[in-house]
């Protein structure tokens, strides 16, 4: 909707989001730091201070602090935000060295102008007559005068009216203060002032702010008035004239104490306490020493390593000056000491970090950054134009991108470096009107007159439509397919109650700080929310009173988890809140080993699996070695992409030569290549990055095979061929799902090889599936070729409880019902049975029940025949087999030792070499030094072998003379080839997947053509001719075992279908199934290796499977980022992280929905650690309110920018899959352009 009320340029760095971290190197905010400075002789804005500690601007020695005490939405919201700045000593509504943006003002003095900003910094202009206007280039603002007072202009388009509120009063300048915010549309928020005291605020959504104050004029309280009844915003109070306390509406307060007119303690709202020491305690002291420690408070607040020796203090900074150099040396507590040169401009010039790496920078006059060059002199560098608009920017292999702006300081043009050119067009109410792509199609926006987004259409005329309150609350949303979802708000803008389009109801309730202490989900899932004084969660009851519980410390990091069955997880943090170590449930312990600039040199696994590390000069990995001896030598290009990856070691015997994957990209950064031992793969991509292309070329045999495809003007993919004669067309509704595939041969040239093959030599009719959805883009209904339909019942809240299976029907026949399946509920997400009924008498023939422990770990399932299939799982989910869990021995870090008679042995690294099995017959694994699975020794001495492309993906396997060769569509399996022992081929194998969902719809065999019909995970559950004859059928139990039904055809139209969970392949020949980037071995119901993410995955347990293998899945072996619903359903442990966080858009225009938002899925400890995460409490509050500022304006990628750099900051290269991951699904979702996608990706670290 429209920019937060921030006067005076920029949206402000979130220092109290700073502070949660050690800041070892610059602290800027993304673009703005690149646009943004201050001249000589001016205090500088925060956005270009490179700052440490809680924080303290290392060349000024000056302490900078907010705080958001509230914020009110609308088309321009308003931020309740106090800047403290130690230099400041002018008495304004909330004491000294404390501003509000409504102590902002401009007073004429002879000859000159003073503008006060409202972060509190001053500046002085040239006088300027009416008429006149005057450009500020460091701030990029604008001053002009007219008759009655002055305006302050934005680039952002927001325009600030200031008049004099007081009567001229001889020899006493007149101070102008704002009295009105306006847009370039209708929207105002008006000031209403008594002389010098600002009286009330009207929002642009008509709410009466109003302001009291105490006996001696300070600001006392902000409350908002409505309907006759007083809402407590923030009360402030006052020791000495100085500000004592912010409290909030539930009481909880920040306190602070003074020397000399400076801060000199902090107390948060739960008792961390802040110290701040001066050279002199006087406002032109400079600061040089800060730390946090529990103060007078309870020393559980500093409780960072439970178990262990906690930190005496956090964040301690030694910070000394020599001020006539401009250099500044600032001590920490891990005995590093970072090095800042800066120049006149108060500028940081180089800085050299507590490993000797050096990064520096070049300023313009104007203080707008020109360059920034690593420690490998690899350079970035920027122009701009007249105006401070960035206009260039050229890496350091000489790509460039340009900008361009209109007389408004609008972008209007985006080149790439590839040469595509995105242009933008905007409305009257400055909103964007279309954005125009590389390829002539544009995205159409429509605004009303107020600028609030009331329609969508893509280039396929599919449309959304938004409708909104006169309070500019939203009220509802509506697709292409006239879908809509419905809102209630408070009177704070608060979304408080929403009805979707199957008319599910979520609604919750929030406490008088705005937190959400109870919420009935759309699913019906319940959670009651408790807070500590900072705002973050607790505990957490769901509705059937299953209870997790959450311990912090320090600046807001989870320390403690614990469960619904009281299992504990630690998490362990040093001096500078980086983690340390983990402690799982077990006791055993993941540990980190840091380096004085935080890096990583050493982690050992729960298991005791060790990995060391070492970095370039750039501070980016170089180098691994892994505790077997594998190693990993890193090439990187100049912008850090990786573009060879060397690996040797690793196996119980010498490899005869290294292993070497190199890789290389377009100008854009996406991957054009990656050659490998296996395969090599190219892609082709036009101009907006789609892959057009695919050439997948076998090493072993020469076999060569090329995907190519084809989209409509959205985006969306509508034809793929490929070289091995197949076609595939998909068409989809105007929301962009998925209704109907096409599936042929495409016979042409080649026909003699086709024939080799087993395809035909005549042309027969498509293939079709189509498929019919419900009001959330649900299946509800499957038809095949042969009559035959897969129809689902689904209950109120979407969830299937029939499905029912008929063949044979035509127009003027019914069919006859072949399969009837019952689905029984116990929760939101947990299936209580599933049965198979005879549909000629309605009887269950066979079924299954399953029963959870209080965590949600699937642990029984009970069938019908009165047969019981353990699955029962200890404090980290190592499973068992029986009920007393005696059956199986396990190791440190869920390592199985024995498990029957069964004794597994690994290696260093945690990889699977030896099964013996309890008549002593054994079976050998072999691995790579990257870690793929190798070779298989059987206990009859025959070896499968196993060879994988640059992306991991398997593309041969042979086992006793018989070939096979696999070709990829992405992470979708398209075609086997096979040759028997005597070379012969034999007929080729086709899959066709519903894109996205690891869910096979139709399997090619040779001439033979299959339909699929699955279960509700997407499972395959049964595979039928063209006539409508069962060719397969089964059901997998809970380690995904299939259990072959009766009522399947005759041999002749048998076939078999090697999927199980979602995207496993089984492999007969070793009965492990082909999990993507790892092996699952079904009869352990675990993977055979460690999760190649390490803790990242997020789990204590890194061979276990999703803990409910019916309700969640990991078709990869690893899911780290798409939608919440999918990154969530994927994985185990962790949490999932949106992004940005579903808060800052849950009421917003067009926004997606909470499972369908954009995510990453990370560990609980990092999580916590993000800077949008409730732990954070008002640092959290602050950045959220940040995104949800952008996203109101429509700049998504800007939101998502921000979480992309906090999170690859805080954790280089330990998401950077998950966050492209999620990316993608946010384009997919329209939430950003083609241009910006790139983009994003090329910033994930």
């Amino acid at each position: 909707m429209g920019a937060p009320v921030l006067i005076g340029g920029p949206e402000a760095v979130d220092f109290a989001a700073a502070a949660t971290q050690a800041i070892r190197t610059k602290w800027v905010s993304g673009k703005l730091h690149a646009l943004t400075g201050a001249a000589k002789g001016s205090k500088r804005s925060k956005v270009i201070c490179f700052l440490t500690g809680h924080p303290v601007d290392v060349m000024t020695g000056e302490l900078l602090a907010e705080e958001t005490d509230a914020e009110l939405p609308g088309t321009i919201p308003v931020v309740f935000e106090r800047n403290y700045r130690s230099r400041e000593s002018e008495a304004q509504s909330v004491g000294p060295g404390w501003y509000h943006f409504f102590d902002a003002y401009i007073e004429p003095c002879p000859g000159r102008i003073m503008f006060r900003h409202p972060d509190g910094r001053p500046a002085e202009h040239p006088a300027i007559e009416v008429g006149e206007t005057y450009f500020h280039p460091p701030d990029r603002y604008s001053i002009a005068r007219d008759t009655d007072g002055y305006r302050l202009l934005l680039p952002e388009g927001i325009i600030y009216h200031f008049k004099a509120t007081e009567p001229a009063r001889y020899g006493i300048p007149v101070r102008h203060r704002i009295v009105e915010i306006r847009d370039r549309g209708r929207n105002v928020i008006a000031l209403d002032w008594r002389g010098g005291y600002l009286a009330a605020i009207r929002d642009t959504a008509g709410r009466n702010i109003v302001c009291r104050y105490t006996r001696e004029g300070q600001l006392e309280r902000l409350l908002l008035v409505e309907d006759g009844e007083e809402f407590l915003l923030v009360e402030y109070r006052y020791e000495d004239g100085f500000l004592g306390a912010a409290v909030n509406p539930l009481g909880h307060a920040i306190r602070y104490a003074y020397r000399g007119g400076v801060l000199v303690r902090e107390v948060q709202r739960d008792g961390l306490t802040f110290h701040f020491e001066w050279d002199w305690d006087h406002p032109e002291g400079w600061c040089v020493r800060t730390w946090g420690d529990a103060g007078n408070g309870d020393p559980a607040v500093m409780d960072l390593a439970p178990g262990a020796t906690p930190p005496r203090a956090i964040y301690d900074r030694r910070l000394t000056f020599d001020k006539l150099r401009h250099r500044t040396m600032v001590h920490d507590l891990r005995g590093g000491i970072t090095l800042y040169e800066g120049n006149g401009l108060e500028l940081v010039d180089k800085i050299v970090d507590a490993t000797g790496r050096v990064t520096k920078f070049e300023w313009n006059p104007h203080a707008w950054k020109t360059a920034e060059e690593d420690g490998l002199e690899q350079r970035f560098e920027w122009k701009y134009d007249d105006r401070g608009n960035r206009i260039a920017e050229k890496d350091p292999l000489g790509n460039e991108t340009r900008w361009g702006y209109d007389p408004l300081d609008r972008l209007v043009e985006i080149g790439e470096p590839n040469g595509a050119v995105y242009r933008i067009e905007y409305d009257r109410s400055d909103k964007p009107r279309s954005i125009q792509r590389p390829d002539g199609t544009a995205m159409v926006y429509t605004n009303d007159v107020f600028g609030r987004l009331v329609g969508i259409d893509d280039p396929m005329g599919r449309r959304f439509r938004f409708e909104w309150s006169d309070r500019h609350d939203l009220l509802s949303v509506a697709d292409g397919e006239n879908r809509t979802t419905s809102y209630v708000t408070d009177r704070f803008g608060r979304v408080t109650a929403a009805k979707d389009p199957l008319a599910r109801e979520m609604r919750a309730d929030r406490d008088a700080a705005g937190n959400i202490v109870f919420i009935e989900q759309f699913d019906s899932e319940q959670l009651a929310l408790r807070y500590d004084p900072a705002g973050r969660v607790i505990e957490q009851i769901d509705g059937r009173g299953r209870r997790v519980k959450l311990r912090y410390a320090g600046m807001g990091r989870l320390v403690e988890h614990t469960d619904a069955m009281g299992y504990r997880i630690r998490l362990r943090y040093d001096a500078e809140e980086d983690l340390v170590a983990v402690e799982n449930q077990a006791g055993d312990v993941y540990a980190f080993d840091l380096d004085r600039a935080g890096r990583v040199l050493r982690e050992t696994s729960f298991a005791g699996h060790r990995r060391q590390y070492t970095y370039d000069k750039a501070g980016l990995r170089d180098r691994v070695v892994s505790g077997q001896g594998r190693v990993t030598k890193i090439t990187r290009d100049a912008l850090g992409r990786v573009v060879e990856t060397l690996c040797k070691g690793g196996e119980h015997r010498a490899l005869s030569s290294p292993e070497i994957e190199s890789f290389a990209y377009d100008e854009l950064g996406q991957m054009v290549a990656a050659r490998a031992s296996g395969a090599d793969v190219v892609l082709e991509r036009d101009p907006l990055g789609q892959i057009t292309r695919e050439h997948q070329k076998i090493r072993a045999s020469g076999h060569e095979a090329a995907l190519t495809s084809r989209y409509d003007l959205s985006g969306l993919r509508v034809k793929r061929s490929t070289t091995l004669a197949h076609e595939t067309s998909y068409e989809h509704n105007r929301v962009g799902d998925l209704i109907s595939v096409r599936a042929d041969w495409a016979l042409g040239r080649g026909r003699a090889a086709l024939q080799k093959l087993g395809l035909p030599q005549a042309t027969v009719g498509a293939f079709e599936v189509r498929f019919a959805r419900d009001a959330l883009g649900q299946e509800i209904a499957r038809r095949l070729p042969g009559g035959v339909s897969a129809v689902w019942s689904r209950d109120r809240l979407g969830r299937p409880v029939e499905q029912r299976v008929v063949t044979g029907a035509a127009a003027d026949r019914r069919g006859t019902e072949i399969i009837r399946k019952g689905y029984a509920w116990q929760s939101p997400d947990q299936i209580a049975s599933v049965t198979d009924i005879d549909p000629t008498n309605g009887r269950m023939r066979s079924g299954s029940a399953f029963e959870y422990d209080p965590r949600g770990h699937l642990v029984r399932e009970i069938l019908s025949t009165g047969g019981v299939l353990e699955r029962q799982s200890d404090a980290i989910g190592n499973l068992f087999r029986t009920g007393d869990k005696t059956d199986r021995i396990y190791g440190k870090g869920g390592v199985l030792r024995r498990a029957g008679g069964t004794d597994y042995s690994y290696d260093a690294d945690g990889y699977l070499i030896q099964r013996t099995l309890s008549d002593g017959a054994t079976w050998i694994y072999s691995w790579s030094a990257q870690g793929h699975l190798k070779e298989v020794t059987r206990p009859d001495k025959r070896k499968v072998t196993f060879d994988y492309d640059g992306l991991g993906r398997r593309v041969r396997k042979a086992f006793d003379g018989r070939i096979t060769e696999y070709v990829w569509d992405g992470d979708e399996l398209v075609h086997e080839r096979t040759q028997d022992a005597t070379g012969k081929e034999q007929p080729l194998v086709t899959w066709v997947f519903e894109p996205g969902t690891f869910s096979p719809i139709a399997k090619f065999e040779g001439r033979k053509r299959f339909g699929v019909v699955s279960d509700q995970l997407g499972v395959p559950s049964a595979l039928v001719t063209e006539t409508g004859t069962l060719a397969w059928r089964a059901q997998l139990d809970v380690y995904g075992v299939p259990h072959e039904e009766v009522g399947v055809s005759e041999a002749a139209d048998r076939t078999e279908n090697p999927w199980r969970f979602p995207g496993q392949y089984a492999d007969p020949e070793t009965g492990l199934y082909y999990n993507r980037f790892r092996y699952y071995d079904p009869d352990a119901g675990r993977y055979i290796s460690e999760d190649p993410l390490g803790l990242r995955a997020g789990d204590t347990n890194p061979f276990s499977y999703p803990d409910d293998p019916w309700g969640y899945w990991d078709p990869y072996g690893l899911v780290e980022g798409g939608s919440y619903s999918k990154t969530r359903r994927t994985n185990k442990g962790g949490e999932v992280h949106h992004t940005p966080a579903q808060s800052t858009y849950s009421d917003v225009k067009g926004a997606p929905s909470y499972g369908r938002g954009p995510a990453v899925h990370m560990s609980i400890a990092d999580h916590a650690k993000t800077a949008s995460h409730g732990s954070q409490g008002r640092a959290g509050q602050i950045y959220r309110q940040q995104q949800e500022a952008l996203i109101r304006k429509g700049k998504w990628a800007d939101a998502i920018a921000m979480d992309v750099k906090d999170v690859s900051k805080k954790f280089p290269g330990k998401y950077k899959n998950g966050l492209k991951e999620m990316i993608d699904h946010a384009r997919a979702q329209d939430l950003i352009t083609d241009a910006q996608q790139k983009k994003l990706k090329g910033m994930c670290k």
